[in-house]
């Protein structure tokens, strides 16, 4: 870890994980986003010879592993969506022929022909399982494809299992273990509890004016989570307009716009990032003092783990929920919306197979750039609701869609170092060309795509980009290189041969059962929203079944209990230690314990008084309640 990483401790739970995985046992970790789960199946591959490959939904937060472990000097792959067959077949070759230590791919690549057999070749010791809550039906966010995961590990079973996810309840924990055919499990949970961080809800009219009163009221950099990309617009134009400094984030800008304004923020050159749920995955900031949600999440497993990315540091932090009487209404109309129709759903399937010319039983595993506006247009229907009917999709396990995402263009030669030669020496005026390349990418782009800018070698070249991309496309054609241009787009993957859409496989029943889950899970929301007495951090902890021994004393339903606590009288507190202790000795600090903490100095002055009047009594060390004192209670 010191090596590669350059830490000198561990972080918590991550030594136990790691020395786990190293002994060969099938680990299972729930640990907060920002925790580190990275390194607790990255360092235990580093030990040893063999290949980890690491499955993992998002391709964004693949690239990202990718490129930041290439620059720590560890060979590491990725294989997503809208790679081409040749860069698949390449890559697969590198993790066979090479010394690959990380293979980053998709759920729905598992069981594709070409995968299963080029992974018998591999010496895969270890199988990471991000996001793990995805193989379970029961969690927030259930991906068909991780239900492949299993029968892969069956072709491979020497390897090891590592899953790790942010957040998970005692059934998901279980039904995780299940699907993966863990043996000899181990389970490890972060503590629960965050005693530096303070959850509150505020219920209010103006929500523009209750973000300026707390940003001036707390200090330091902050996130402000809301539900649509307008929005963002909309809260970070308020803030601006006070002299805040603020920025607004979102899927829908460029990369290039993403990563400015991602970096200005790291660096507290922002304070303020108004942004979607699209902000936040694989981000460690540990200074972040305040996470105000605009809107309140549809669960509180996406709600936890946005809110708990303030505060790492465990330094004082807040999480604030901004809630208006309208809002409970918003959010039932919206988990209508995100459940459309299975009659819609089929609409949408046959309009994309037209609108990308599919014939039936072809393009599995195909992608395709995806403009949902346009679309929508082609097919006249309303942008939200195809957006839905594609997620339910994607749920089943028939489409995947991916976010945009920025794919350089890439460069791999088709010629040996000997044909290249040759080739260079019998057409002269691609020779300056082709050396320039080779100067830029190195002898590495004789054996894998390498990323090219098109702009850098116009420089070089004292040409245009134009230019450089005619020739690129020239020698592609020559079939001297690959040359495949880059994309942010979005994408669309068929994973199934295309089916007739009135034989579309939709299983009725788990949807129906998914609508009906969601709608607990939002119910579950809404009473953590309108919960005024109990500990907002006892709430969450119940929900995930996890204990906290103590209340937070700093949520808003805890200070407020403080303020209201009252004196308890003389006959409440000898029922109460009679009830729990009867006749056996009791010391005074458990005897305490026994009531709400808002209660405990009042109690410990309440009980100094019954000692003093002999209403209980020293024996030794301890005291006990005599038979006297009882009858008196009682009266």
């Amino acid at each position: 870890m010191q090596k590669y990483w350059g830490y000198d401790d561990f972080r918590p739970l991550q030594e136990e994980v790691i020395y786990s995985v190293l002994h060969g046992h099938d680990t299972l970790a729930i640990m907060p986003t920002g925790g580190g789960k990275s390194l607790c199946y990255q360092v235990p591959a580093m030990c040893h010879d063999g290949l980890c490959l690491v499955i993992s939904p998002l391709i964004a937060l693949m690239k990202d592993q990718v490129d930041g472990l290439l620059k720590k000097g560890i060979k590491s792959y990725a294989i997503y969506s809208g790679m081409s067959k040749k860069e698949i077949d390449i890559t697969l070759d590198n993790c066979i022929y090479g010394d690959a230590k990380f293979l980053f791919v998709s759920p729905e690549r598992l069981l594709t022909d070409i995968f299963i057999e080029r992974s018998q070749y591999m010496d895969i010791q270890w199988i990471a399982v991000d996001e793990a809550h995805c193989i379970s039906q029961w969690g927030y966010d259930f991906r068909p494809p991780y239900l492949q995961i299993s029968d892969f590990r069956n072709s491979i079973p020497r390897a090891t299992i590592i899953a790790l996810t942010a957040t998970a309840t005692s059934i998901v924990k279980q039904d995780i273990q299940d699907k993966l055919s863990f043996t000899e499990g181990r389970v490890f949970t972060s503590d629960f509890s965050r005693g530096n961080l303070s959850f509150s809800v505020r219920t209010v009219e103006d929500k523009s004016a209750k973000i300026l009163e707390i940003l001036h009221k707390i200090p330091g950099s902050a996130i402000i989570y809301t539900g649509t990309r307008k929005e963002t617009q909309e809260v970070n134009r308020l803030l601006c307009a006070h002299g805040i400094t603020s920025d607004f984030y979102h899927a829908g800008l460029s990369p290039d716009a993403r990563t400015d304004r991602q970096n200005d923020w790291l660096k507290n050159k922002t304070r303020v990032m108004v942004a979607t749920n699209a902000f936040g995955m694989g981000i460690d900031k540990p200074d972040v003092r305040l996470v105000i949600h605009y809107h309140m999440p549809s669960n509180l497993e996406s709600y936890y783990q946005e809110a708990g990315r303030a505060g790492r540091d465990m330094k004082k932090a807040f999480a604030v929920v901004l809630f208006h009487k309208k809002d409970k209404a918003d959010m039932f109309a919206q988990l209508q919306r995100s459940h459309p129709g299975f009659d819609f759903i089929k609409k949408v399937y046959q309009a994309l197979a037209n609108y990308y010319k599919i014939a039936v039983g072809s393009s599995q595993m195909e992608s395709y750039d995806f403009d949902i506006s346009h679309f929508s247009e082609t097919y006249e229907m309303h942008a939200s609701e195809v957006f839905y009917a594609i997620k339910k999709l994607q749920e089943e396990g028939l489409i995947d869609m991916s976010d945009g995402f920025f794919r350089p263009s890439r460069v791999l030669f088709r010629l040996s170092g000997e044909a290249l030669y040759e080739y260079q020496i019998t057409h002269e005026k691609q020779d300056t060309f082709i050396k320039t390349i080779l100067r830029a990418l190195g002898g590495e782009a004789f054996t894998h795509f390498m990323p090219v800018s098109e702009s850098r070698l116009a420089r070089n070249l004292n040409s245009t980009t134009y230019q450089v991309i005619q020739n690129l496309g020239f020698l592609h054609d020559e079939q001297v290189i690959f040359y495949e241009k880059s994309s942010n787009k979005p994408q669309i993957t068929f994973l199934t041969p295309r089916f007739d859409s009135k034989k579309l496989p939709l299983n009725y029943d788990r949807l129906k059962q998914r609508k009906k889950l969601q709608e607990d899970k939002l119910n579950a929301a809404l009473d953590y929203i309108s919960e005024t007495n109990k500990c907002r951090q006892r709430i969450i902890a119940d929900y995930f079944n996890e204990s906290v021994l103590e209340d937070c004393e700093i949520c808003d339903n805890c200070i407020e209990r403080k303020k209201e606590a009252p004196e308890l009288s003389r006959k409440e507190v000898l029922e109460k230690l009679e009830l729990n202790f009867g006749n056996t000795p009791f010391n005074i600090e458990e005897a305490v314990r026994l009531f709400p903490r808002p209660y405990q100095k009042k109690t410990m002055e309440m009980i100094r008084r019954l000692i003093d009047e002999a209403s209980i009594i020293q024996e030794g060390s301890n005291f006990v309640i005599p038979p006297e004192a009882e009858k008196k209670a009682g009266q």
